[in-house]
Formats: structure tokens, sequence, C-alpha cells
């Protein structure tokens, strides 16, 4: 007679407490207090706050004010090591050097994460835009480049609840036109861009770059000052940019048709020039 196999394998249970923590700070949208992580855990603030000391010395979670905590350095460190271990990062990481060394210019790399758009790559250009863009940056779905490829190319059930804040807190309603034509002028387009909507002097053109599921992984973006940044779709940064974002997404074996650039070299809106 066979021994029975037990299937459930017992853990360390501090452990199991610690990431209950963090996995409150990861769901959160902003620093948390003792009292918010306790009723988040269901644990005493007095054992949150012994698993917040430990956590602290560790880099993994920093303390701003006497009753704030958030995620700190290591833990982000650790975040972005696991995702440049992923085949995908390698390609897009790999797709941005190429782009860099063809054009000179300032570019990163974004994935979709529990908050948005983020970076997770950023090589400065020879001309360097003094804008805040660094690894671990959540960027606005509206007037960014960036954020308007992942309107247009992931599925709308992941963004829109976003959207629709974002639009509230700028213009003070929710307006469904808004998304509508920036989605519109994004396929036209065959790519997405951004003219100093977010930040006036500021202007990029992002691609996508799908898997082997045609679903939108990941994307490549370019940025410089407005005036100098070419939008045109027949200049080079353009083309450039569209060449490796495709082919980024065959090595990942996306076998579907990649957003063609406009054949006039603009941006069209809803069909019109």
């Amino acid at each position: 007679m066979e021994p029975t196999r037990k299937t459930d394998r017992k853990g360390v249970q501090s452990v199991d407490v610690a990431f209950s923590i963090l996995r409150a700070f990861e769901r959160a949208e902003g620093p948390l207090s003792i009292a918010a992580l306790s009723q988040i855990t269901g644990h005493q603030p007095s054992k949150v706050h012994h698993y917040l000391v430990s956590l602290l010395n560790n880099g993994i979670v920093v303390q701003h004010s006497p009753r704030s905590y958030d995620l700190g350095p290591f833990a982000l460190h650790l975040g972005l090591t696991a995702l440049t271990r992923m085949d995908s990062v390698q390609v897009g990481a790999d797709a941005l050097f190429e782009f860099r060394g063809a054009t000179d210019c300032a570019c990163f790399l974004s994935v979709w994460g529990s908050h948005g758009p983020t970076i997770i790559r950023y090589l400065d250009g020879s001309r360097p835009v003094t804008v805040e863009a660094r690894a671990g940056m959540v960027l606005p779905l509206i007037g960014t480049a960036t954020g308007h490829a992942f309107l247009t190319w992931l599925e709308e059930g992941i963004w829109a609840n976003l959207a629709k804040k974002e639009i509230a807190e700028h213009f003070g309603v929710v307006d469904d036109a808004k998304v509508h034509q920036i989605r519109t002028e994004t396929l036209n387009a065959g790519i997405a861009r951004s003219d100093g909507e977010l930040l006036p002097r500021v202007a990029g053109l992002s691609v996508p770059i799908f898997t082997h599921e045609a679903h939108l992984q990941l994307t490549l973006s370019a940025l410089g000052w407005k005036g100098d940044f070419d939008l045109d779709l027949t200049g080079i940064l353009a083309r450039s940019l569209h060449r490796v974002g495709e082919q980024a997404s065959r090595s990942l074996g996306f076998k579907g048709r990649y957003p063609a650039l406009s054949e006039t070299g603009e941006f069209l809106a809803d069909g019109k020039a």
C-alpha cells in the first residue's frame, strides 16, 4: 500500500505575513499608514509595525513621514530584475538599443503596470530631454504618446476606468469622445504621438510590441523637444521606431498585421486630413 501524499506544503508564517503587507502596498494607489495596513491585512497594528521595521531595514519599504509608508528601492529593483528576465523585455530592450543607435534619440520601454503605463528602461540621446523619465515611473494615459499607444492597442477593459478617472480630473467631466479621438487618430496613423499636450515643450512617438497571441506586451517610445522632434510619419524617427517595433513583435512570434504607418505622412482624426 502506497503512503498517502500530502498535497499541501507548509511555509514560513512570518514570510506570509510580510507578503500580505507587501501586497497591500502593491494594490494601493499611494502610501499607507499602519492603521490602514492593519485594516487591509487583518493584523494588529503592533504586529504590522514589527514587520515594517524589518522591511524598512532591508529597503523593501520606506517611511515618508511618522505615519506614512510605501514600497522602497529594493522592491522596485526586485520587480525590474524579474521583468528583465522575461524574454519579451529582452527583445524590447534590444529594439530600444537598435533605435537609439540609428537615431541617437532619447527613448524608453514601457509595460502596463498595476497603476498604468510604467517605464522599465530609459536611454538618453545626444540631446537629453530634461524631464523626469526613469525606470518605475508611471505615465498618464491622456497626453503622452505611450499612454495613447496603450489606449489604442490594449484591451479596453484593462484601461477604461483609469482613462475615465484621468479625463474627469483634467477636463472636469467624463468624456468618451476624447478617448475615441485619440484612438482614431492613432489607428489611422499607425503610431501614437504627443505634441506638447502634457508637457508644453516635449513631443513624442510610441509604437506597440505584440506577443504571439497578438497581446500588447510593451511600448517603445521616443521623445524630444517640441519643434526639434520630427513627428512626420515619413521622417527617420517614425520610420525607425515603427521598423524596430514590428521587428520586436515578429521576434515574439506575432503573426498578425502590424499597424501600418499612414501613407500621407500626416496624423488623421476621424478619417480626415
